[in-house]
């Protein structure tokens, strides 16, 4: 595999995904918004929970889905921090895979949605040489942002698209 590579199509981001879960041991990852599309989105199919270390996954205008919210509650419990960002707009994309000392990273544009890996224009970067552990210490520790369960998250964002439907 190069060092790194480019992803501008979303077959190419998918597949760099797979790898990515496959050759990990552990993964963190930090994104804006997660959607899984019902259960049915093929990036949200391809994660594998026993591998997920950690997450942290904002709610800002109310892009992430309270069905993933509620499954990360109770797939992995303790292992999502969900943020609610009051300083400014949460807005990381980076999932970072772990096997002993080496780590590799999907970095860039894409939500992990369905316009993210699918029907959006975006530019990722799929990254193998060696990465510092402060990434993965940033995934943990977002600056300028309140944190909440997951399941308290889902009804915050339920709420407000519900706000939002109604006018």
């Amino acid at each position: 595999m190069p060092a790194s590579q480019l992803l501008a199509d979303p077959s190419h981001l998918l597949a760099a995904l797979n790898e990515l879960v496959e050759w990990s041991e552990t993964l963190d990852f930090a994104y804006a918004w997660v959607h899984s599309a019902g259960d049915t989105m093929e990036a949200w199919c391809a994660l594998d929970d026993a591998k997920i270390r950690r997450a942290v996954v904002g709610v800002h205008f109310g892009g992430t889905e309270p069905f993933a919210l509620e499954y990360f509650n109770d797939a992995i419990p303790g292992r999502v921090r969900v943020i609610e960002d009051r300083g400014g707009t949460f807005h990381p994309k980076v999932i970072v895979g772990r096997c002993g000392s080496k780590r590799r990273a999907i970095i860039g544009s894409s939500n992990f949605t369905p316009g993210g890996f699918g029907a959006n224009t975006e530019l990722n970067v799929r990254a193998a040489r060696p990465i510092e552990e402060r990434v993965g210490e940033a995934v943990a520790a977002p600056k300028n942002a309140s944190h909440q369960q997951p399941a308290q998250a889902a009804a915050s964002v339920d709420a407000r698209n519900a706000q939002r439907e109604l006018g």
